[in-house]
């Protein structure tokens, strides 16, 4: 029997975990050796005909889609073409796009069966009750009585209502892992992987809010994660809600990865800062630089609009711990805030905006409220005048604080944090153009009015061209030195590494006086002292450059590149 786990994923550095989990529980079962199972991932930039064909080369008689709010509309097309291509072929949806529109699915003959639990266990049992059969008989689902957590129809009518939710959290997670076959197929992308399932939490926004947590046990997760270590994946992404929802289980991960590390594998985690103490502070300040990585959720740092959506915060814990993260300076922040929140209008998130600005994330995550279906929040929000599209990803639209003029700004004002934060590709000049406004949330505000009014955001743009709008932006602001923000963009271009880049932005280079000066030193430097490159300075940036060498002499200074294993860095002045 043929069985095929289709995933799209919303970029081609990402993967799915769902397919390869469901494949290795199946694969533990001595009945299903019958079964032929395959995983085959897309992305969303594949063009229907592509993954259509690919899908009917296969010829499964079983088809398990994985839906999420990226990739359903992608899955529901395919499924109607199979219908038509393959008529005997039995198609099963699961994930909690399909758990959430069961009904239309089944009845609108899309698919023959939706699983709305746990997938591992009722896909599993799914393929077992066809297993011993040459073919399948896809109107014949008769066979499906007792397993838990699926939808079906049975004359005309949805079944299986009454074990929807049965076995979601019945097994004790100890699953198979789920990479067996080694990691040859994830070259170049992430590999996701999961300690736990659920939250202790009821953030009323996330499907997650209250669901039972169960974990596994820290033995399976250490031989997991040494299989990861000793394959040198570059990058591994836990998908727990909340990973340290237990202080001492997470801080024996962390300890156990330092104590591992092999100098290349990066580990991702989605953390509550606040639950931080200073002994795990301590812990993780012994991380070797680029180790680790955390995702916090700050959302909003609004008191009443963090009562609304059931999420209380101890503030204050979470910028203490926060700063004093990043003061240890080893591992990668990101911050998420959400906008459309309830009760949040425009100033109150650009209040939230700043207080996170202010703790200097090495990301800032600006995102807009999904209404995802079954989410405590999707019960209620009329309450709050939210109104969000009926379409995937079913985003805010405007609320009863916020209108759609705002949420169109403020995605106006994502598109630049994304472009000269998050980039890192402008860390000395945006911390000065900052400065010059009330707040950095005015700074991008003002900015992205800048874009729309010269018509920047209809095109993409090129990273040269955002220094020179950067510039021509910053130039203008009051109380600007623009010979000062011009020397702090050069040395951002070349301490990004982009030197051809620089040189073509730059229109004072050195005088032939400095340049014969400069290519004199050059010989006297060491042969792994390569592709240098000079430009003339006009201000001392030694504070800029944390006291790092570049002093002033004779109104110009002179700073080398080198690219030094990947890594830009000031070597010496002349």
């Amino acid at each position: 029997m043929e069985v095929l786990l289709v995933a799209v994923n919303a970029k081609f550095i990402h993967s799915a975990l769902a397919p390869h989990s469901i494949k290795a529980y199946c694969g533990r079962r001595a009945e299903l050796n019958r079964a032929h199972i395959r995983v085959l991932e897309f992305t969303i930039n594949n063009s229907d005909e592509h993954m259509l064909s690919r899908i009917f080369k296969e010829k499964p008689e079983i088809i398990g889609f994985s839906c999420y709010i990226w990739n359903v509309a992608a899955m529901r097309r395919l499924a109607r073409s199979l219908r038509k291509l393959m008529p005997d072929a039995l198609i099963v949806f699961g994930g909690p796009e399909a758990a959430g529109d069961a009904d239309a699915l089944l009845l609108g003959a899309i698919a023959d069966i939706v699983v709305t639990g746990r997938g591992e266990r009722a896909f599993s049992e799914i393929v077992g009750r066809f297993a011993h059969k040459k073919g399948l008989d896809a109107l014949d689902l008769s066979g499906l009585s007792g397993i838990g957590g699926i939808a079906y129809l049975r004359g005309g009518r949805v079944v299986g209502d009454e074990n929807r939710n049965q076995s979601r959290n019945q097994e004790t997670f100890e699953l198979p892992f789920p990479y067996p076959d080694g990691f040859d197929a994830f070259k170049d992308r992430i590999v996701y992987y999961e300690a736990s399932r659920g939250c202790p939490f009821c953030c009323a926004y996330c499907l997650s809010a209250g669901e039972e947590l169960i974990a596994r046990g820290l033995g399976r997760v250490y031989d997991d994660l040494s299989r990861f270590l000793a394959a040198r994946v570059p990058q591994v992404k836990f998908v727990d809600r909340t990973f340290n929802f237990d202080k001492r289980r997470a801080a024996d991960i962390w300890a156990f990865l330092m104590d591992r590390d092999n100098g290349v594998t990066n580990f991702h985690f989605e953390i509550r800062a606040e639950l931080l103490d200073d002994g795990m502070i301590a812990l993780l300040s012994g991380a070797r630089p680029g180790q680790f990585q955390f995702e916090i959720g700050v959302q909003s740092t609004n008191p009443e609009t963090l009562e609304c959506i059931r999420r209380p915060a101890r503030l204050a814990a979470l910028y203490d711990n926060v700063n004093k993260l990043r003061q240890n300076g080893n591992i990668h922040l990101h911050l998420d805030l959400i906008a459309g929140l309830p009760k949040e209008g425009c100033a109150e998130f650009a209040r939230s905006f700043d207080d996170v600005y202010a703790l200097r994330p090495d990301q800032l995550q600006l995102g807009f409220l999904k209404l995802l279906k079954n989410s405590p929040l999707s019960f209620n929000y009329k309450d709050f005048g939210i109104v969000c599209g009926d379409d995937p990803p079913y985003e805010v639209l405007y609320t009863g604080a916020l209108a759609f003029e705002e949420i169109c700004r403020l995605k106006d004002i994502a598109r630049l944090v994304e472009i000269y934060h998050n980039s890192g590709s402008f860390a000395r000049a945006l911390p000065y153009a900052v400065s010059l406004f009330q707040t950095p949330f005015r700074f991008f505000e003002a900015f992205a009015a800048h874009w729309s009014r010269r018509g920047f955001y209809d095109a993409p743009k090129s990273r040269l061209e955002a220094y020179s709008i950067f510039l021509e932006f910053g130039a203008e602001a009051a109380g600007c030195d623009p010979l000062f923000l011009r020397d702090l963009l050069k040395l951002d271009i070349f301490l990004s590494g982009r030197v051809r880049s620089a040189l073509a932005f730059l229109d004072d280079r050195l005088t032939d006086a400095q340049a014969a000066a400069y290519k004199a030193y050059v010989k006297k430097l060491p042969s792994n002292a390569r592709d240098l490159t000079a430009v003339r300075l006009n201000y001392d940036m030694a504070a800029w450059l944390n006291g790092g060498g570049v002093v002033r002499r004779d109104g110009a200074a002179v700073i080398e590149y080198d690219q030094n294993g990947g890594r830009a860095e000031i070597l010496c002045i002349i």
